[in-house]
């Protein structure tokens, strides 16, 4: 696992046995808009993007069969399998759009898209994280220190 933090705020994850190309990292210093756009080969990512930058920038994570980009705070996953040429983009907070060969799909906190050679498009509600439950009194046990 390799973890990268971009000029635009962006923490980035890569995952074991990934290969991650990093396309372009640009500011237009007139507007201060930035620009990074990443693409995924095989394997898979994980990015946490942060909210603080000027109307207009954008962080892309590109695979051969999506694109998925962020305008503003999110968290999400991109994973490519490049035998299948399939594409699964999860967004854990935030909102990210994601460009497939014949559509743009905008994807809302706990969603997933799969993007697959003859089957198309798939979209997925995620399970919400589970709550977490007290113990009753009886498996409660002191710290002590």
């Amino acid at each position: 696992m390799l973890i990268l933090s971009d000029f635009d705020g962006t923490i980035t994850t890569i995952k074991p046995g990934s290969l991650l190309e990093i396309r372009e990292l640009s500011e237009d210093p007139a507007t201060k808009v930035r620009r990074v756009q990443e693409k995924v080969n095989w394997g898979g990512v994980s990015a946490s993007t942060s909210g603080g930058n000027v109307a207009g920038s954008v962080h892309e994570v590109a695979t051969e069969s999506a694109t998925t980009r962020s305008f503003s705070r999110a968290q999400f996953e991109v994973d490519y399998n490049a035998e299948s040429r399939a594409t699964r983009t999860e967004v854990h907070s935030g909102t990210t759009e994601v460009r497939t060969a014949g559509a743009t799909h905008t994807l809302k906190p706990l969603e997933r898209i799969d993007v697959t050679t003859g089957r198309g498009v798939t979209r997925t509600t995620l399970p919400p994280a589970p709550a977490l439950l007290d113990l009753p009194p009886n498996l409660q046990c002191p710290l002590r220190g």
